[in-house]
């Protein structure tokens, strides 16, 4: 009878850096926002927590355009911010009502 292994489960893909990689760069319509980043890496962060989306919500979560996610409002800064002088947009708001998603909430937001 063979043992069962114990070791750990393998490592999920490291986050992206804080810049897209410069294919990302070339392909896009606009520049890069510095704002978005960390609103990148929470969101994904956040969608890996999320055990049970059964309407796929978190599957249009991809690439680093948060705010084309389903969910994901962007706006412009309001003048009182500190960031309305280097970013165009941030996000603004989250809504996700009566998609029934189960998970927990990462460190990260």
């Amino acid at each position: 009878m063979e043992t069962p292994s114990l070791s750990p489960p393998p490592a999920k893909a490291p986050m992206p850096a804080s810049s897209p990689p410069a294919k990302h760069q070339k392909n896009a319509t606009h520049s890069w926002n510095p704002c978005l980043a960390a609103a990148f890496h929470a969101l994904q962060a956040w969608k890996h927590a999320i055990n049970f989306d059964p309407n796929n919500v978190t599957g249009t979560w991809v690439g680093y355009d948060v705010c084309n996610y389903t969910g994901i409002f962007c706006a412009a800064p309001p003048a009182t911010d500190a960031n309305h002088t280097i970013c165009d947009k941030v996000v603004y708001g989250i809504d996700l009502n009566r998609q029934n998603l189960s998970g927990f909430l990462p460190e990260e937001l």
